[in-house]
C-alpha cells in the first residue's frame, strides 16, 4: 500500500484548516 495513499485517508480524517481551504 502506498504512503501516499495512508496519507490521503489520514488528511481525509484529520482535515486541517488549510487542506480544507486548499480542498473544499
Amino acid at each position: 500500500m502506498p504512503n501516499n495513499l495512508l496519507a490521503d485517508m489520514l488528511q481525509r480524517a484529520r482535515p486541517d484548516p488549510i487542506r480544507a481551504r486548499d480542498r473544499p
